[in-house]
C-alpha cells in the first residue's frame, strides 16, 4: 500500500490562469479580456473562440490598426454544446497558442442547445424535474474541467445581468424587508463560478473597472486590481509574473489620520483588507464583525463604509439561483483567514 507523502507546498501557482470576465452589454467584457490575454502571453500568439456572431473579430488589428490586438480566430455556432466548446479548446492546444479566450461561455449554459435547453427537453413547462439537470450539468462541469487543466491562459467572457432581492435592513426601530440592487451576476451556473482563479464583473457604470460580486477576489491577486482601477495589458503582466513566481508590485495607501509611519500604514492596509474580505461573506456577517471594532478602526474605515455595505449586499447570493431555476448554492467565498485574521486586526489601528 502506497503512503501520501506530504511536504511544503510548490512555490508557485500554476503556471496558467484560468479566469472569467463577466459583464452586461457595453461594460467592454470582450476588449478587457483581450488586454488582460495580451499581457498574460508577452508578445506569444493567442486566440479567441468567439460565439458572438463576429463581434470579437472587429477588434482585430487588420481592422483597428495599430489599436486592435493580433490573434487567431474561430467562430463557434449554434447548437452551443460543450462538445464543440471541448473542440475548440483542443484545436487551440493542438495549435501551439499560448492562451484562449472564449467569448462567450454563457451560451453553454442559456443558449440554443445548452444546459438549459438540454435539460428542458420535452418537458412541458418551468419546472424541469432534478433528475434532468444531472447529464447535462455533469457536461458542463467537465467541459469548465477541461478549460481549468489546459496547458495554456484560458480567459471566458461571460454575460451578466442585474439581480435585486429581499434583504433585512437595520433601522432605529428595529430591521425591516427592503428590496436592493446586488449588482450584475454572471449568466452561468452558479456552482461554476468558484471554478475560477478569478472572476471579475465589470462595472455598467465604468466600463473595464472590476467588482467581485459573484466571488470574492483571492489574496495573491490583490496587489493586481485596486478599487475603481479600469483593467489594462499591465494587469495581465502581472497576472503573468505571479503564476511564474515573482511578486507583483505592490501599492500602498494613506495611513489612517494622525498616523504616518510604514508600521501604521500596513495596519490600515490590512485593517482595509480584511473589511473586504469580511463583507465579501455577506451582509449578516458584516454587520457582525463591525460590532467587534474598536473606536479608531471605525474612523478609519468610515470613508470605505458606502463601497464596503454594497460589497456586502452584493455577496450575499444566496437566493439568487432560484431565478435560474436550479438548485445550486451561493459559491464559497476565497481565502477567508477565519477567526485568526479577526484577532489579527483587533491588535491595530487601537
Amino acid at each position: 500500500m502506497s503512503v501520501q507523502r506530504y511536504g511544503p507546498p510548490p512555490p508557485d501557482l500554476k503556471p496558467y490562469l484560468f479566469a472569467s470576465i463577466g459583464g452586461m452589454t457595453g461594460t467592454g467584457k470582450t476588449w478587457t479580456a483581450m488586454l488582460l490575454m495580451d499581457g498574460l502571453c508577452g508578445g506569444k500568439r493567442w486566440g479567441l473562440a468567439d460565439t458572438e456572431g463576429g463581434r470579437g473579430a472587429a477588434y482585430h488589428k487588420d481592422r483597428l490598426g495599430d489599436k486592435g490586438f493580433d490573434f487567431d480566430y474561430s467562430s463557434l455556432d449554434a447548437p452551443y454544446t460543450q462538445e464543440k466548446y471541448e473542440r475548440a479548446i483542443d484545436d487551440a492546444k493542438a495549435q501551439g497558442l499560448a492562451g484562449l479566450i472564449i467569448d462567450s461561455g454563457s451560451h453553454a449554459w442559456d443558449g440554443d442547445g445548452g444546459v438549459l435547453d438540454q435539460a428542458s427537453a420535452g418537458v412541458s413547462g418551468d419546472n424541469v424535474p432534478f433528475h434532468k439537470w444531472k447529464a447535462p450539468k455533469i457536461k458542463l462541469w467537465r467541459l469548465f474541467e477541461k478549460a481549468k487543466q489546459a496547458d495554456m491562459h484560458v480567459i471566458i467572457c461571460l454575460r451578466a445581468k442585474p439581480k435585486k432581492k429581499m434583504v433585512k435592513v437595520q433601522t432605529r426601530d428595529g430591521s425591516k424587508d427592503e428590496v436592493v440592487d446586488t449588482g450584475t451576476l454572471p449568466i452561468m451556473d452558479s456552482s461554476i463560478w468558484h471554478e475560477f482563479d478569478f472572476l471579475a464583473v465589470l462595472d455598467p457604470e465604468a466600463p473595464g473597472v472590476p467588482k467581485w460580486t459573484a466571488k470574492a477576489l483571492s489574496i495573491q491577486y490583490h496587489d493586481v486590481f485596486k478599487a475603481g482601477v479600469q483593467i489594462t495589458r499591465e494587469h495581465g503582466r502581472k497576472l503573468a509574473a505571479i503564476h511564474h513566481g515573482q511578486a507583483a508590485a505592490s501599492t500602498t495607501t494613506d495611513a489612517p489620520a494622525g498616523q504616518t509611519s510604514s508600521g501604521a500604514q500596513s495596519a490600515g492596509e490590512k485593517l482595509l483588507q480584511r473589511a473586504e474580505e469580511v463583507a465579501a461573506e455577506g451582509y449578516s456577517r458584516w454587520q457582525s464583525w463591525q460590532q467587534q471594532l474598536k473606536p479608531a478602526q471605525i474612523d478609519f474605515l468610515k470613508p470605505h463604509l458606502e463601497r464596503l455595505n454594497k460589497m456586502a449586499i452584493d455577496a450575499d447570493t444566496a437566493s439568487l439561483a432560484e431565478d435560474e431555476g436550479v438548485e445550486d448554492q451561493a459559491p464559497p467565498i476565497d481565502d477567508d483567514p477565519g477567526a485568526q485574521a479577526d484577532a489579527d486586526t483587533q491588535g491595530e489601528l487601537v
